[in-house]
């Protein structure tokens, strides 16, 4: 009840709702099963006020539902900008493209819609993205997160919803329980320790992330690298997460391979990183039996040179160098799981 007070002692001091906005709310309700699924105007009004902020000409969405998030974004954008929103209902298409093309944003900014999962269409994302705002499956979010921060430009924003109205703590809901998970796993994970994370308790919450100036797949060691190799770091990015997605799946299969006479014993590659001079290859492995994952890992390394080698007659026509290769154990899983266990007692 609190929260209901909250949200309504909000709505009645900020800003009113945009006329149009407020139809489209009111159609989400009268006419579709789940309307709490939209984003409302609490909501809209702060991804209206983040784009006039910020500014973006790029941005990307995961989960379109009604558009009316994709509308109050719009709302903010410049001029000539645009939006690419994905949604894997395409019973919510006949809905929600008549509200765009009858929208007072729609000779300002471009939004286009695509039906399907984001992770099945990596050739539809756009390069240089501003601002992500993320609102899909919460099963995926980690795996979005993961997706999304290569291609978003250096210092820009991801704002993925995290939470429900729920006890977290307490809930026995597998999908609550991931939402909770989210958040301190995604501050958790290696290649976030550059970003800013805020969380925000606004309506079903929101994780605010601003992604690090230089990009996580950059390294350490990757870190002295000529003026004149970045002189386009958007572009170099896409390149390397491309290169990245090509290595993990032919090293997943050459494991696949591998391992088929081993007996008990599952290798798979959770994701890779390639060095901006694509010298380098970092590959993190899922491993099963796990207790046996760091003999198994040194065995690898140990044979790294014949896994090049493989490597090598696989993607010689798409890659001039063959990378490096150098492999660790991948323990992400292993957090989530005790974290979920935590939020189980």
């Amino acid at each position: 009840m609190e929260s209901i007070a909250l949200d309504d002692y909000l709505l009645e001091h900020m800003s009113p709702e945009h006329p149009y906005l407020h139809q489209l709310y009111r159609a989400t309700h009268t006419r579709l099963l789940r309307p709490r699924m939209a984003s409302g105007p609490l909501q809209g009004k702060l991804l209206t006020l983040l784009c006039r902020l910020l500014q973006p000409r790029t941005v990307v969405e995961i989960g379109t539902y009604s558009g009316y998030s994709a509308l109050a974004m719009a709302a903010g954008m410049p001029e000539g900008s645009r939006i690419f929103t994905f949604e894997i209902n395409d019973e919510q298409e006949d809905f929600t493209r008549p509200g765009w093309k009858n929208s007072p944003w729609r000779t300002k900014v471009d939004i286009r819609m695509v039906i399907g999962d984001i992770l099945q269409a990596e050739e539809q994302v756009p390069e240089g993205i501003d601002l992500a705002f993320v609102d899909g499956n919460k099963r995926d979010y980690l795996a979005y997160y993961e997706f999304l921060l290569p291609v978003c430009r250096p210092a820009g924003a991801c704002w993925p919803t995290t939470r429900s109205g729920t006890d977290m703590s307490s809930s026995r809901n597998a999908t609550t329980r991931r939402r909770a998970a989210f958040a301190p796993s995604m501050i958790a994970w290696p290649a976030t320790n550059a970003s800013k994370t805020l969380i925000l308790p606004l309506r079903d919450g929101l994780t605010a992330t601003q992604t690090p100036l230089i990009t996580p797949r950059h390294s350490a060691e990757d870190a002295h690298i000529p003026h004149d190799q970045h002189t386009d770091p958007t572009m170099e990015t896409t390149r390397q997460h491309k290169i990245a997605r090509l290595l993990q799946k032919e090293l997943s299969e050459i494991f696949l391979l591998q391992t088929k006479a081993m007996h008990g014993v599952l290798v798979s590659v959770s994701k890779t990183y390639i060095s901006p001079d694509m010298s380098i290859c970092r590959a993190y492995l899922s491993i099963f039996p796990s207790e046996r994952g760091e003999e198994i890992v040194r065995n690898i390394n140990a044979n790294a040179a014949t896994l090049r080698f493989e490597l090598g007659k696989r993607v010689r026509h798409q890659l001039r160098i063959i990378p490096e290769l150098k492999f660790f154990i991948d323990d992400s899983l292993d957090y989530a799981e005790n974290i979920d266990r935590l939020l189980k007692l």
